[in-house]
C-alpha cells in the first residue's frame, strides 16, 4: 500500500493490525515480520532543518527588531488558534545567510487567539559583518528533539548592523 503526499519517503509495516515503523527494530516487529507487509508513505517536502510545517495556518507570528546601542532588541509575537504548549524558536541570520544567534522558549504556553510576546536581546560579537540581518520565528512541538514543526516565518523582521 502506498500513500503519496509528496517529498521524503518513510517506510512503515502493517503487522497484526498495528502500524509500525519498518526501522523500529523491536522484538514485536521482528516476531511479526512474516506477517508484516511494508508500504511506503511519502511525507511533505522538507523545510528548515529537515522539517515541514504541519500546522502553518494554526499560528501567526511577527516580530520587530531595533538595533541600537550595539545590540538588537527583538520582540516576536505569537498567536495560536487554540491553546497549546510549544517551543518558540527565535533565530537571527547574518548577511551571508548563516545563523548567528538562536534563543528559544521551551514549554511556552499559548492561549487560544491571544497574542504573546517573546523578547530577545542579541549583541553582535566584535567584527560582526555589517548589513541586513533577518529574524526568523519557528513554532515546534515540545520535546527533546523538536520533531514537529508547526509554523515557520522565514522573514519575521529585519534590522541593520552598521
Amino acid at each position: 500500500m502506498r500513500l503519496a503526499v509528496g517529498g521524503a519517503l518513510a517506510v512503515l509495516a502493517v503487522a497484526g493490525g498495528a502500524l509500525l515503523p519498518a526501522w523500529q527494530g523491536s522484538k514485536q516487529a521482528d516476531a511479526q515480520q512474516q506477517t508484516a507487509r511494508p508500504f511506503k508513505v511519502r511525507l511533505p517536502q522538507l523545510a528548515r532543518d529537515g522539517l515541514s510545517p504541519v500546522g502553518q495556518n494554526q499560528f501567526a507570528t511577527s516580530a520587530t527588531a531595533v538595533y541600537s546601542g550595539g545590540k538588537a532588541n527583538i520582540t516576536a509575537r505569537v498567536t495560536a488558534e487554540q491553546t497549546d504548549l510549544v517551543v518558540v524558536d527565535i533565530e537571527v541570520y547574518g548577511p551571508p545567510g548563516t545563523r548567528v544567534n538562536q534563543q528559544y522558549f521551551n514549554g511556552a504556553s499559548l492561549n487560544a487567539k491571544e497574542e504573546r510576546a517573546f523578547n530577545v536581546t542579541w549583541t553582535p560579537p566584535a567584527g560582526a559583518a555589517p548589513g541586513t540581518y533577518v529574524v526568523k520565528v519557528g513554532i515546534f512541538a515540545t520535546g527533546p528533539e523538536w520533531e514537529t514543526l508547526f509554523h515557520w516565518n522565514d522573514n519575521a523582521a529585519t534590522f541593520v548592523v552598521p
